[in-house]
């Protein structure tokens, strides 16, 4: 039941085009990639931020603000693809080495240590606040004006 209800909810953002034609004042293209529009793609991202259908369970739920080029994507899914079972799955998930995942991961442990719960990065829901994604290969710029 809630794997269809999520279903319909990634094909819902598929359709989403709201990011895809940004300017700023000056002319200048700042539009974001929708991932989802191809939602086979969009389901096949080995990343804690989008492992989604085996976190659906969790009952606890983080929301980030950040979100990155889409390269970094791009590059997750064809390594998932290259051996696309759960075991390098696993390993690409485990592999990740951003900083705002170690810093989840310090604050998770103090938090289940302070409220004597076993959460951790395994168990609980992660996202963005912002579903699309950088064209740029990096992540210097923050589009501010979307804030």
């Amino acid at each position: 039941m809630k794997e269809k209800e999520f279903d319909d909810l990634i094909d819902a953002m598929s359709k989403c085009r709201r990011c895809m034609s940004l300017r700023k004042k000056s002319g200048r293209d700042c539009s974001l990639i929708n991932i989802y529009c191809d939602v086979d793609f969009g389901k096949s991202i080995p990343s804690v931020w989008t492992d989604w259908y085996r976190r659906l369970d969790s009952s606890v739920m983080v929301i980030g603000q950040d979100w990155g080029p889409y390269a970094d994507i791009e590059k997750l899914h064809n390594s998932y693809l290259i051996n696309p079972t759960l075991e390098n799955w696993d390993y690409l998930i485990n592999s990740e080495k951003s900083l705002t995942k170690k810093m989840l991961t310090k604050f998770l442990a103090e938090f289940a240590k302070i409220c004597h719960t076993s959460v951790n990065m395994d168990n609980i829901f992660i996202a963005n606040a912002i579903m699309c994604y950088y064209v740029k290969f990096f992540y210097k710029k923050v589009y501010s004006f979307l804030l």
